[in-house]
């Protein structure tokens, strides 16, 4: 993402895609732009331009040079060739004011709505909780906008002027309302790049070899419409005419597939605009992956398609792919076409991309599409599975990413997706290797793949560890009913067989229940040589297609299943291929199954079964995909977060002061961090900072019940393992005594410079000891943890992340997930602690670190719980301000 800055305030480029498929570029505002502001004011309607007049910005240059008339004005730009604005925004610092205005060929596309909510997001970084703009008698545009974006709006008569407020972080509702515009403006882009009416093939060769000319050849292959090779010096390739550039193609072309040099895609991309084609794949590489000058090109060829409305794919891509029935396609220079079917499939590598479509054309593993993402300029894994949510032929998602664009993003985009259409992510890099030095618990223990497991589970995507698994629980979830619960049967001839596919289960935590005794007296009828019926269910080595059928109906329409493992081991004059059948015969959407056969191949379901049953060699892999199904199911069935305010008694104001009272990068004083706690409602142990022994005893009188003595250091971060904590201090003497001690042990370590002082706090009831922390991830967006704590919290390793904010439920969760989550209800006689408090903690401290763009990391260690039913208090606290902002 390019960024441009105004007076100081830096505001990145930001895509803005539209409903009915066009997009345009949002960004922040300057001097150079004040004629282009001028020209768009003046052929706006009257009213629109009245509205910057109410907020006291009547001036096109003033809202030019925003951020020095003290506000920020934000711009929408199209077309590559000219630029010239569609849309303009502003909102003034120091009144809070906002107003908007909408090009004529802009309007009912939700260019209005992304303005304004670009612009909430701004003032929210900026430190304004509230925005407002007054609507004219009869300025519907406006009011409906604000209506839609979650205004609220005083003025009861169509006549009277109307004041709207705007929180400027939105509510639950208004986000999840602006995810999915999101999910339908970027499948409505989409669908000249999947389904094209023609393609041109930008450097297609006489050379079969070369990636312009294996993909023209096989366009050609394939896909039925025109396609139109583009090389500036033949006349013709493999018997077809060529084009100087994709300005002389005689007919539309809604998809260009680029292999040329990369210095010369950026004039391929402004031939596009001017040719109208509205979507690209770009094989070429040498952008962003090879250095800094790649980057500026691929900047360049990025500003090129925003500004122009075109969808890319890649740079430096492999290709893409699609089985569409009626317009199929071979877009890919690599070895092997993906047979159809219903899986979609995305890869952040070209090389992986090529291993995998090679193992779906071995195994028969049928694709919607395959899509290699390359570079991500533009089309990201976002774009994709709004695509595929939205086509009927895809069942299942399967994604192979190395990183994430917008992760924020795509957990709420996927949320929403996957309570439709499962996604399944093989995502790389799980070691801690690059991530940033923390100086917290709650850093530390943030850091690494907790936070992608923290993020996938807030989406509902199922995370896989190999290419194998990833595709085995993609073909079972696209060719099987989604499983309704963990219950398994296992159907089997050999006994061992069986055995291993219920231990896969219990390792998978997924069930094998005893069968009831009516049902196994049934199955014991089913066929001479049954030899267990309880589950899993020994048919006997002898057992035939038809024992197999009968027993698996019966299991069927018992209904004490969820899913059925057919497990086969083939004797010498075995009927395998009856085996497969009567299997197939079983899977007719009632449940899931699966199956195993070894030694034989793998059976090949008929081409018109409805449920194709997939089959693998040992019972742990198929357990294995049916484990990921589940998981699948179990998300589309969770209830969701009700959409309910943020906690009451929060005053964001003083937290943020609290916060401005530290030098950008610092850790806050004790007693700014008190207060920024406070004002979100956090209940914190009382205490005082002290310089002295003296000051210390006097504090201790003053509480009149025992404190504890705590060193306060810039330096030093785990205060315990110095001796820096001294308890159960029950005079004035103690106090004091327990002040020089700290400050002896410090001098005898050499450190006395690192002592500050320290904080006597009152000394709370023996509890349970947790953590719960936040930290605003440079990649993830703002986290919150809450884990097993005290002293040993990063030994034992025991917590749970969550994408912040959270609702009531998600806070719940985040408890009941720990593996120590039984001491909460008070474990042989412990303590324990309020589970509702403890959530309402974490919601606090989720709201706060999504709230406060200058908290960097926030460390509440220990907090205590005072018994099932009683306080939560937190009894230590390390919060840091964030090096920018």
């Amino acid at each position: 993402m390019s960024e441009t800055s105004t007076g100081g305030a830096v505001i990145g480029e930001e895509v803005l895609r539209l409903t009915d498929g066009r997009s345009v570029l949002l960004r922040s505002c300057g001097p150079a732009d004040a004629d282009a502001i001028v020209a768009f004011m003046a052929a706006v309607p009257r009213e629109a331009a009245e509205r910057f007049r109410r907020i006291g910005a009547g001036d096109p240059h003033q809202i030019a040079d925003g951020e020095a008339a003290g506000g920020c004005s934000i711009i929408a730009v199209a077309d590559s060739e000219d630029e010239h604005i569609v849309g303009l925004a502003r909102f003034d610092r120091g009144t809070a004011g906002m107003a908007f205005a909408v090009g004529g060929r802009f309007h009912g596309v939700g260019l209005g709505r992304g303005l304004v909510e670009r612009l909430r997001r701004i003032a929210a970084e900026q430190g304004v909780a509230d925005l407002w703009a007054t609507v004219a008698p009869g300025d519907q545009d406006m009011l409906d906008v604000l209506r839609l974006v979650g205004g609220d709006v005083t003025g009861t008569t169509d006549m009277a002027e109307k004041t709207v407020e705007l929180t400027a972080r939105p509510d639950e509702d208004a986000t999840e309302a602006e995810v999915a515009r999101f999910a339908t403006a970027s499948a409505a882009s989409l669908v000249p790049m999947f389904r094209p009416r023609a393609i041109a093939v930008v450097g297609a060769s006489r050379r079969e070899g070369s990636p312009g000319g294996a993909v023209f050849r096989a366009l050609l292959e394939g896909y039925p419409g025109p396609v139109y090779p583009i090389n500036p010096t033949s006349p013709e390739i493999a018997g077809h005419t060529a084009y100087p550039s994709l300005t002389e193609v005689p007919g539309p072309v809604d998809l260009a597939v680029v292999a040329v040099p990369a210095a010369r895609v950026v004039d391929v991309a402004h031939d596009a605009a001017r040719a109208g084609v509205r979507s690209m794949v770009v094989l070429s590489s040498g952008f962003a992956e090879v250095g800094a000058q790649g980057r500026a090109l691929q900047d360049e060829l990025l500003h090129v398609v925003r500004t122009s409305g075109i969808r890319m794919l890649g740079p430096n891509c492999l290709g893409l792919a699609s089985n569409d029935p009626g317009r199929p396609f071979n877009a890919t220079f690599g070895p092997a076409a993906p047979p159809p079917g219903r899986m979609g499939f995305a890869s952040q590598s070209g090389g992986l991309g090529i291993s995998a479509l090679e193992f779906c054309a071995e195994r028969g593993l049928g694709l919607s599409a395959f899509a290699s993402l390359g570079n991500k300029a533009d089309l990201s894994s976002n774009d994709l599975i709004a695509w595929w949510d939205r086509d009927e032929q895809t069942r299942v998602i399967l994604l192979y990413l190395e990183g994430f664009g917008n992760p924020g993003r795509f957990a709420r985009l996927a949320r929403l997706i996957s309570r439709r259409t499962p996604i399944v992510a093989l995502k790389s890099g799980r070691g801690a290797a690059g991530r940033r030095a923390a100086g917290s618990h709650t850093a530390s223990l943030a850091a690494g793949d907790i936070s992608t497991n923290a993020l996938f589970r807030a989406a509902g995507v199922v995370r896989v560890d190999t290419v194998e698994e990833l595709f085995e629980a993609g073909q079972l979830i696209a060719q099987q009913p989604l499983p309704a619960g963990r219950r398994i049967g296992v159907l089997s001839n050999a006994g061992g067989a069986a055995i291993l596919a219920a231990d896969a289960c219990e390792s998978r935590h997924l069930e094998v229940p005893q069968f009831s005794s009516t049902l196994q007296e049934r199955l014991a009828a089913a066929g001479p040589g049954v030899a267990g019926t309880s589950n899993p269910v020994d048919l006997g080595a002898g057992a035939n297609p038809e024992v197999f059928t009968a027993a698996g109906n019966l299991i069927l329409d018992s209904g004490e299943i969820d899913a059925l493992v057919v497990v086969f081991t083939p004797p010498q004059g075995a009927d395998p291929a009856g085996i497969a059948q009567a299997a197939q015969d079983l899977a007719d959407g009632r449940v899931t199954v699966v199956g195993c056969m070894s030694g034989t191949g793998r059976p090949t379901a008929p081409e018109d079964a409805e449920w194709p049953v997939p089959w693998h060699s040992f019972p742990e892999s198929a357990v294995r995909a049916l484990s990921h199904a589940v998981r699948a199911g179990e998300f589309q069935r969770r209830p969701l977060d009700p959409a309910v305010p943020a906690p009451t008694g929060i005053d964001a104001p003083a937290a943020r002061r609290a916060l401005e009272s530290a030098p950008p990068g610092a850790w806050l004083e004790p007693r700014a961090v008190e207060e920024m706690l406070m004002a979100y409602g956090i209940r914190v142990a009382r205490s005082r900072e002290v310089a002295s022994a003296e000051e210390a005893a006097a504090v201790q009188a003053e509480f009149g019940g025992p404190v504890v003595v705590k060193l306060m250091s810039r330096t030093i971060t785990h205060k315990s393992d110095i001796g820096g904590v001294v308890l159960d201090c029950r005079t004035p003497e103690a106090a004091a005594e327990a002040y020089r001690t700290i400050a002896t042990r410090l001098e005898a370590m050499g450190q006395a410079q690192a002592m500050d002082g320290a904080l006597v706090q009152e000394q709370a009831d023996e509890g349970l000891d947790l953590i719960v922390g936040a930290v605003a991830d440079p990649v993830f967006g703002p986290l919150v943890l809450a884990g097993v704590g005290g002293v040993e919290a990063e030994v034992w390793k025991d917590q749970t992340l969550a994408l912040a904010p959270v609702g009531p439920r998600t806070a719940e969760a985040v408890w009941r997930d720990l593996r120590g989550g039984v001491l909460i209800d008070g474990w042989r006689g412990a303590p324990g602690a309020d589970r509702a408090r403890l959530a309402d903690v974490v919601r606090r401290v989720a709201e706060l670190i999504a709230d406060q763009s200058l908290l960097a990391e926030l460390d509440l260690n220990p907090v205590r719980g005072l018994g099932v039913g009683g306080e939560v208090i937190v009894l230590d606290a390390r919060a840091r301000r964030a090096a920018i902002g």
